[in-house]
């Protein structure tokens, strides 16, 4: 052991050192074994892994004896010989294990005794009475700041040092968290994250955070409901729905009662007053509602007094009903089949049907045909010019 008077080597900081840099020291009887962080050898310097981050960092020269070379035959020229040589008539050396604040339960494991130039064969692991103590690993010095390595060649008597981390108690009063893998907690959703989450194997304690970005909603085509349009999200599970309500403009109907013609078995058939959407609000004011049952027609007419473009005619009814829509463009004799609005038990609303909105239309005319022990009930009607 011992140090060569040499001026610095200097070299970038992160970088490696090699060999050409470094003096090529002379022992007398002693061939020069390579180069330590400790002047026992204890940690080896490796010119292929190690890489200098200290503003100054101290070498020491390894020696090993030369069995063939007469040590009295002439002084060292060595300044390293005012060191301590090597014990010439042992060939063991013992290593200490200082468990600090913890203990061996096996006794043997205190110490070993191992060949000079040896290295360990396996690091015993110690105990502690607190469990608040976890074991930290071997190092080489007291000050607990250079770890012990396997592979360091031990030429003299030697002191391994245990490091005791203390671990700060758990909320239940266990100490510090030990947490398992992260899994999925809850998936994600079409409008907010997943979640993942892990539990400490101390407590129990559940760790949250966030997972898959939210999903979107997937959404269906439009579809058109009574007064409005709808779509939902197609996603299972999702029940969101997003709605447009349209703005209706006012039409006006002439007279109070529309003409209306009923045929078939007339017992069958009853009035109610039918309504008519008026400014966005049902009107009592207009017209009658017309409830079939069982073989028989009936029709309703609605004759407009200052007519106005019509975007869509709405139909509103109860149970299974089926009406074809006739409507008489101004200048017209005859009505024209628009289309056939139907509803249905399990729908809130019924289809509309939409004619020539580049024609006045003057009457509007609703034709059913209840079909034998069948009964319809018609609730409301709309002329509307759709505003989204």
């Amino acid at each position: 052991g011992g140090t060569i008077a040499v001026d610095y080597v200097e070299i970038e900081y992160g970088s490696k050192l090699s060999y050409s840099k470094l003096p090529t020291p002379v022992r007398v009887g002693y061939t020069l074994a390579g180069w330590a962080y400790d002047p026992y050898g204890n940690e080896m310097w490796s010119a292929r892994n190690d890489v200098f981050t200290d503003s100054e960092t101290t070498l020491f020269a390894i020696w090993e004896k030369d069995n063939t070379t007469d040590t009295t035959s002439s002084p060292s020229t060595d300044s390293s010989d005012t060191a301590e040589p090597l014990p010439d008539d042992e060939e063991t050396v013992k290593i200490e294990f200082n468990t600090g604040l913890g203990y061996f339960e096996n006794a043997s494991d205190y110490e070993i005794v191992i060949k000079v130039g040896g290295r360990i064969p396996s690091f015993p692991t110690p105990v502690h009475d607190n469990e608040a103590m976890v074991f930290d690993g071997w190092y080489i010095n007291p000050e607990l700041t250079i770890p012990a390595s396997r592979s360091t060649k031990h030429y003299a008597d030697t002191v391994i040092y245990a490091k005791w981390n203390e671990r700060v108690q758990c909320t239940d009063g266990s100490y510090d968290h030990v947490w398992g893998s992260w899994d999925v907690d809850t998936k994600a959703t079409c409008t907010k994250s997943g979640t993942d989450s892990r539990y400490c194997a101390y407590c129990g304690n559940k760790d949250v955070k966030v997972g898959d970005a939210p999903l979107g909603h997937n959404w269906n085509v439009w579809e058109e409901a009574f007064m409005r349009k709808e779509r939902s999200c197609a996603r299972l599970g999702c029940t969101d729905k997003e709605i447009v309500e349209y703005e209706d403009v006012t039409i006006a109907v002439l007279g109070n009662t529309p003409g209306r013609q009923v045929s078939g078995n007339t017992e069958a058939f009853y009035m109610v007053p039918f309504t008519n959407m008026i400014n966005g609000k049902w009107d009592d004011g207009y017209g009658e509602v017309v409830s079939l049952r069982g073989n028989g027609s009936a029709h309703v007419q609605f004759d407009f007094v200052a007519p106005e473009t019509v975007d869509r005619v709405y139909f509103k009814g109860k149970g299974v009903t089926a009406v074809n829509v006739f409507v008489k463009y101004e200048g017209e004799e005859e009505f024209v089949l628009v289309g056939v609005c139907s509803s249905a038990p399990d729908k809130e609303s019924t289809p509309f049907v939409s004619p020539d909105s580049s024609r006045k239309i003057v009457a509007v005319k609703f034709v059913e045909d209840c079909p034998p022990q069948g009964q319809s009930m018609w609730q409301e009607v709309a002329f509307v010019k759709v505003v989204e």
